[in-house]
């Protein structure tokens, strides 16, 4: 009995003591995330400033006309600039023969400066006018609304191209970001789902900014949360909650890597955050999409999509060309024979897929990438390559 007592009263302390870590380190990390965090507080102010910057109803986000800011992450400021049409701004927009661009963060070029964007270097070696409409944190079900909404304003292009990195396997499975890249609160999103017959359009579920008012929003995540693929499949599995050593355990193999690093942090005593726990959650992220492409409901609503995509270009008169992006940690699981996205890709027929994995993998990687704490985003010698590449795929369209 005394010895039942001594146990209860250790796991008690250990319980204590778990509590008193996660919620003191909660204020240095983002993704630590607990019961709170199911309903996150929406600062007023940073809500207002979502709603002026980038709140787009239908697509969930997309930077205001005539912007000009800089990525303030690298140790050169790096400034780019949005035009009125909502699209990267280019030199080349005089040139007649067009060619539009969709997708993500890889296909706007984060973290490089406007002339060295592979869209505009290529745009300079073919005499065309590429239109990049790329936005940060796309999915390819956001870059295929995006030029719908277009496709009666740009007529006439040659080419429309959706440029993605392979994760967008799990972008068009969310519908909160936050369910996926913790602490991300304002990445509502319109989504697809299958019903079995055909695709169906989910709207986004942010409307107007009424919609943040108290009640408003908790009902909103309530539903979200009934529908969103990641909240159980991710968000549940690393939240702390109730037993904080029963969600220790629940996922063991990852916790015991983030206190490693949240112990190395606090030893250095670092003022850089995201350098010791985000490119955990970045690499965890990519893993996890690339498990996705064994998973037949993931893959059946991606090639849907992809039918989708093709069958519109078609009716506007345009060539239809998926390019795939790796991410370096996509790049690693390629050399270690653990990639499951090539042959997903290599299975779709009747459109022109430019899946660089390969071409990457026989490159030097830290020429090419940007660190983790910047998402691994290409480098301007990665731009600049991968630009070379895409125009001799071209030849063979």
């Amino acid at each position: 009995m005394i010895s039942l007592i001594y146990l209860i009263f250790f796991i008690l302390i250990i319980e204590f003591i778990l509590r008193f870590f996660i919620n003191y380190q909660k204020k240095n990390f983002q993704w630590l995330i607990t019961e709170i965090d199911e309903f996150p507080n929406f600062n007023n102010k940073n809500i207002d400033k979502f709603f002026r910057s980038s709140f787009d109803k239908n697509l969930g986000w997309l930077k205001r006309p005539n912007v000009t800011e800089f990525h303030d992450k690298t140790k050169k400021k790096t400034t780019f600039s949005i035009d009125k049409f909502r699209a990267r701004k280019s030199k080349h927009s005089h040139l007649k023969k067009k060619i539009e661009a969709y997708g993500d963060s890889f296909v706007f070029g984060r973290f490089v400066r406007d002339q060295n964007v592979w869209t505009e270097i290529l745009s300079k070696n073919m005499g065309y006018n590429i239109i990049n409409y790329g936005v940060g944190n796309y999915g390819f079900d956001q870059a295929l609304l995006r030029y719908e909404r277009n496709k009666n304003k740009n007529k006439n292009s040659i080419y429309t191209f959706i440029g993605v990195v392979p994760e967008t396997i799990n972008r068009i499975n969310s519908i909160w970001k936050h369910y996926l890249e913790f602490g991300n609160i304002y990445g509502f999103k319109p989504s697809f789902f299958f019903d079995g017959k055909k695709l169906i359009l989910r709207k986004n579920p942010i409307t107007n900014i009424k919609n943040f008012n108290n009640k408003k929003i908790v009902k909103i995540i309530s539903n979200i949360s009934k529908k969103d693929f990641f909240y159980d499949k991710k968000f549940k599995k690393f939240q702390f909650r109730n037993s904080y050593i029963v969600s220790f355990f629940r996922n063991f193999n990852f916790n015991c890597k983030l206190f490693a690093r949240i112990f190395l942090f606090s030893l250095n005593n670092q003022k850089n955050k995201k350098k010791y726990l985000f490119p955990l959650y970045y690499s965890n992220n990519i893993e996890l999409a690339n498990d996705l492409y064994l998973d037949n409901k993931s893959t059946d609503l991606f090639r849907l999509l992809i039918k989708r995509y093709k069958n519109i270009t078609k009716k506007n008169n345009s060539i239809p060309v998926i390019i795939i992006f790796p991410q370096k940690v996509d790049i690693d699981l390629f050399k270690k024979n653990k990639n499951n996205y090539c042959s997903f890709f290599n299975s779709i027929k009747n459109i022109k897929i430019i899946d660089l994995t390969k071409f990457l993998s026989n490159k030097n990687n830290q020429k090419i990438y940007l660190d983790a704490e910047h998402g691994g985003h290409l480098t301007t010698y990665g731009n600049r390559i991968v630009a070379e590449k895409i125009q001799k795929e071209l030849k063979n369209v």
